[in-house]
């Protein structure tokens, strides 16, 4: 179970953190594993973006949209 990898002050807000629906209001970016370049191009409109998670072992194909 993950909760048993996380440390005690670690755990899910409750309720749930909303769903941030509008590209231009998104900081924390985790485009799906390997996933269309639509996920990649869709950080083009995210100004205030600050942190963008790969779930593979290169960027490359990322830094276009940064």
């Amino acid at each position: 179970m993950l909760g048993a990898m996380l440390p005690d002050e670690v755990r899910p807000t409750d309720p749930p953190l909303p769903v941030v629906s509008r590209p231009e209001d998104v900081v924390f970016y985790v485009p799906h594993y390997m996933g269309p370049a639509d996920d990649l191009a869709l950080m083009a409109h995210m100004p205030h973006l600050r942190v963008v998670q790969l779930l593979t072992a290169g960027y490359e194909n990322a830094l276009r949209y940064l």
